[in-house]
Parts: C-alpha cells; sequence; structure tokens
C-alpha cells in the first residue's frame, strides 16, 4: 500500500531558515537600493503612500492601489498625471520592474543560504523537521492521523508545491538521502513544483482572482483588461507559465494526506485553499496538517483552540463543510522545526555584514 503525500511550503519556511524573504524586507533591500528615487516607480509610490510604509501584505495591497479613488488620490498632486496607454505601460514597467527588484533582492538570500556548511547537524536538523511534519502533538491528532492515515507500513510518496521564489527548500531536501527520513516502509520523493515561479525562471505576483482588484469588475479601476490579467495570479498560466500550476493542483486532487507548512492561508491563494477543501470533502480519509505560524504553549488551550479554529475556518466555505471535514483538519501552534540551520544562517550573515563593512572602510 501507499500514501500520497502533499506538502505545501510556504515563505514561513525561508524565514524560519532565518533567510529574509518577507516583504518587509523586500521593501528594506528597495529602501537601500533607490532612496527617494523609489517614487519613480508608480507601483512603489502608490504603496508607500497606501500603506504607510508597511508592505508586509504587499499581494492583497497592490489588489487596493489600483482602485480609481485611490490611485487618483496618491497621484493627485502629481506634476504629471497620465492616463491611457501611457498609464498602462507605466503601470506594466513598474510591474516588470518590481518582479526584477525582488528577483535581485532573493539571489542575495540564495547566496547567505548556500555559504552554510550543509554538516551533519543541518542534516539532523532538516530529518527532524520533516519528521515532524508527520507528527502531530496532542494525542486527539495522532489518534486522528492512525485511524485515518496510518504511515506503518507504508510507501510514502511525497510531492513538495513550494509557492516561495527561491529553492531553499529543495536545496536542503535533496541534500539527504531518501532513506535518513525513515518515514513509512519506504520514502519517494519527487520533484518540487513551483507553480508561482521562482528567482531562476521568474516570478508571478498578484491577487487570486478579478474580486480582489478592487473596483475592477465595477468598471471603477485604473487597470485596463490587459494590464490587469498580469495581475490576477490564476490568469498568468496563461501567460508564459508551464503547466505546473495544473499539475500542482491534480496533486492536491489525489493527496491522501495534506500538509501546509510556513503559510498564511491568505485571501490571495484562495483557489489553494479550495482545492484542498475540495479533496478533503470528495475522500472521507484525507486530512490536513496545517503548522500555523504562531508558537504557543499548550497549557494555554483557549489560545489553541482559537487558533485552530480561525485555521479551520479559512479552509472550510461553510459551516457545513466545517461540520464534515473541521475534524480531519489538525492545526499546529508549532514554526521552530529548524533552528539549528536558522543559526547557521545568522552565522553566515554575520560573516558577510562583517566583510562588506571591511570592504566599504577599504574604499574610503
Amino acid at each position: 500500500m501507499s500514501k500520497e503525500v502533499v506538502c505545501l511550503i510556504g515563505n514561513g519556511f525561508d524565514l524560519a531558515l532565518g533567510l529574509r524573504t518577507s516583504y518587509t524586507d523586500f521593501r528594506n533591500f528597495i529602501e537601500v537600493k533607490y532612496g527617494s528615487a523609489k517614487s519613480k516607480n508608480l507601483i512603489y509610490k502608490a504603496l508607500e503612500e497606501h500603506t504607510g510604509g508597511n508592505w508586509s501584505d504587499l499581494e492583497k495591497k497592490l489588489g487596493e492601489i489600483f482602485k480609481k479613488s485611490t490611485w487618483e488620490g496618491i497621484f493627485k498632486s502629481s506634476d504629471s498625471v497620465i492616463d491611457g496607454e501611457e498609464l498602462q505601460f507605466s503601470i506594466n514597467e513598474s510591474r516588470e520592474n518590481l518582479i526584477d527588484d525582488l528577483i535581485e533582492h532573493l539571489k542575495l538570500e540564495k547566496k547567505v543560504l548556500e555559504k552554510i556548511q550543509i554538516d551533519d547537524e543541518v542534516k539532523k536538523n532538516m530529518v527532524g523537521g520533516i519528521q515532524r511534519l508527520f507528527s502531530p502533538t496532542i494525542a486527539r491528532d495522532q489518534d486522528i492521523l492512525k485511524n485515518h492515515q496510518n504511515l506503518y507500513g507504508e510507501d510514502i510518496y511525497f510531492h513538495t508545491i513550494s509557492f516561495n521564489y527561491t529553492n531553499s527548500f529543495s536545496y536542503l531536501f535533496n541534500k539527504i538521502e531518501s532513506s535518513d527520513y525513515s518515514i513509512g516502509i519506504s520514502f519517494s520523493r519527487y520533484a518540487t513544483l513551483y507553480p508561482h515561479g521562482t528567482s531562476e525562471i521568474g516570478t508571478t505576483i498578484g491577487v487570486n482572482d478579478e474580486t480582489q482588484l478592487l473596483g475592477y469588475k465595477e468598471g471603477e479601476s485604473v487597470l485596463e483588461a490587459d494590464t490587469a490579467k498580469f495581475m490576477i495570479k490564476p490568469r498568468n498560466k496563461e501567460h508564459g507559465q508551464d503547466n505546473q500550476y495544473e499539475e500542482a493542483l491534480q496533486r492536491i486532487s489525489i493527496a491522501d494526506i495534506i500538509i501546509i507548512y510556513g503559510m498564511s492561508c491568505g485571501e490571495t491563494d484562495n483557489i489553494w485553499w479550495e482545492a484542498i477543501e475540495k479533496r478533503l470533502l470528495e475522500n472521507k480519509n484525507s486530512i490536513a496538517i496545517v503548522f500555523s505560524y504562531e508558537t504557543l504553549r499548550r497549557t494555554h488551550n483557549s489560545q489553541v483552540e482559537r487558533v485552530r479554529n480561525r485555521v479551520r475556518s479559512k479552509l472550510c466555505s461553510s459551516s457545513e463543510n466545517m461540520a464534515t471535514i473541521g475534524n480531519r483538519i489538525i492545526v499546529e501552534c508549532s514554526k521552530d522545526l529548524f533552528s539549528h540551520i536558522k543559526s547557521k544562517t545568522e552565522e553566515v550573515r554575520k560573516q558577510v555584514d562583517e566583510a562588506q563593512v571591511m570592504e566599504e572602510e577599504d574604499t574610503i
């Protein structure tokens, strides 16, 4: 017998490694690179004005800034207000420059990760972290996993879907022999899918659907159709993306166990939560194990229950579905699975920063 396991990896994994890959980190990179000149990019200027400099939920905010009233409020005092084809060209150019800057930033973070020595302790931490994905903390959740998807004596087929623009998970995951993970009687892993692209092949940034582009469906957006289509992530699979998007959805559709680590279950990725919900409804033995970014003490049961209910509500579109599949959504309040690797990252970053300071001093 075999078990199909699909593991969705989000930016929380990179952050757990100590990489500076949040949108707040990206804004800091932009600030250093451009300074006040960043306002020449229309999207950067709009984001700064609209968010007050808080880019933590950048993709959601991208769906808000193009509403006519918002956009015109930001640029009403501009010396050179543009519209028509010139505006659409400038928005597209700004979006492309944003993606190029993000790729540049992430490649710098990739270099930090690649400087880490992959020693036995790093491998041990990676193996332990992966094993922890299959090991619920609470006895009740352990019983749910065992009763619905007992892994004893099973061949495990492990599929990874990464929503990161880095390849950090695959880079570390593949440094270790499959047999060393000791999960099931055999542990087979498959090539990671990147439905949103990577820093090497290009990235997809935007919202989940047209409804998240505020004012667009009502004709109250500055975006025209040929510009808006590149702001919607599912649409981008029709415009230059390969088949990884559809393949990722297909893997979810046959999964016995769905693991979510490092993802916030945000509304700009609703298509994935809908696919997971559909699978849990169709297969009464499929389960989901979701790792919340919050680390809570188990003694505070009310906090744990509150987090559990919040996560479950994001994966269930109705109270009826919650009653049907809610008990098969296991929520783990733990994010510190890769703390040793994080300490190694911090050591490398300190060395890189010190070397940069010395280099700058030498040029003075």
